[in-house]
């Protein structure tokens, strides 16, 4: 009879899960632990105790516990690596210094490091090149700090997922006053626009520098109207072909290929599906605008003249 051993039924301590556990199975020790329970016993113990417990339990020389011992070091890894960006910003209350946005592990450390920061009030992060990843990582911490107030985020490269991230966390933030976000390649006008949306719902920011960055809508306005007159035209030349085959004689009509015929009626439904896109587009700028500009005139939103930089989708 092969060797088994039992998994126990292992609660999860921490405060962020519920009801999480881990029923009691019989394992053959000299198989690899299955997938799916490995990834079950990941989720529900996200601290190194729990493991360490497990790694107790079972078999040294096995596959088990060798995938166990491998997860235990990476969270011991981690948790050193979290522990020494809460010591390091528990000592500032400006924070200049953000981790590189490549280096997932130390983005998701200080952000979590962050978020429950009791001492820094202030970011100057200003051509610092955080990039989006680094901007995410910021909002993830903004959505739970209640002590900053002042983010200073000049030209860092930020393009318009980086903002909406943000701006979703500018949303539920309720100590933020100033954002200044000024030679981002933030999408330009759909950037502006999202964080505009955000102030419809946050009522403590008093004011996001977009300054460098041309919010105009009128490039997109002027784009719709042309794609519109585009397909017009198409239509127009579908119509006509489809026009000519009906008023030919029958016997023409009927000796069109089927093919051909499938073929136009496709391309005029192709039409149709774009031109309902274009629709919905043509509303959502008109929204987006109203919400600008209403940030612009109650001057929670400034900018000046500066070039154009890479803008969002247009539909």
């Amino acid at each position: 009879m092969k060797k088994q051993f039992i998994f126990p039924r292992l609660f999860l301590l921490g405060s962020s899960f519920t009801a999480c556990q881990v029923n009691n199975q019989a394992i053959d020790h000299k198989k690899r632990l299955p997938n799916e329970l490995t990834e079950q016993i990941m989720q529900c113990m996200p601290g190194a105790y729990n493991l360490e417990k497990l790694q107790q339990g079972l078999p040294q020389n096995t596959d088990e516990a060798a995938v166990v011992r491998v997860e235990l070091a990476r969270r011991q890894a981690y948790y050193a690596l979290y522990r020494s960006y809460v010591d390091q910003f528990s000592t500032l209350t400006e924070l200049r210094n953000w981790p590189n946005n490549t280096d997932e592990n130390h983005l998701r450390a200080a952000a979590e490091a962050l978020a429950y920061n009791q001492t820094i009030t202030k970011i100057d992060l200003a051509f610092e090149s955080i990039g989006s990843e680094g901007a995410k990582a910021l909002a993830r911490a903004l959505e739970k700090n209640s002590t900053i107030t002042d983010i200073n985020l000049r030209y860092n490269s930020i393009f318009i997922d980086g903002v909406e991230v943000l701006a979703k966390a500018l949303e539920t933030n309720s100590t933020i006053t100033k954002i200044d976000l000024s030679g981002n390649q933030m999408g330009g006008f759909c950037g502006a626009a999202v964080l505009a949306k955000a102030l419809e719902t946050n009522s403590t920011i008093t004011k996001i520098d977009l300054s460098g960055i041309n919010i105009d809508s009128k490039p997109l306005v002027e784009f719709h109207e042309r794609l519109r007159k585009e397909i017009l035209r198409l239509k127009n030349a579908l119509g006509d072909a489809l026009g000519d085959r009906a008023n030919a004689a029958a016997p023409d009509w009927k000796n069109m290929a089927a093919a051909k015929a499938a073929e136009l009626n496709a391309q005029e439904a192709e039409l149709d599906a774009v031109e309902a896109e274009l629709d919905a587009a043509e509303a959502k700028l008109a929204a987006d605008a109203a919400v600008l500009t209403k940030a612009l005139k109650q001057n929670r939103i400034t900018q000046d003249s500066g070039s154009s930089l890479p803008g969002c989708s247009i539909i």
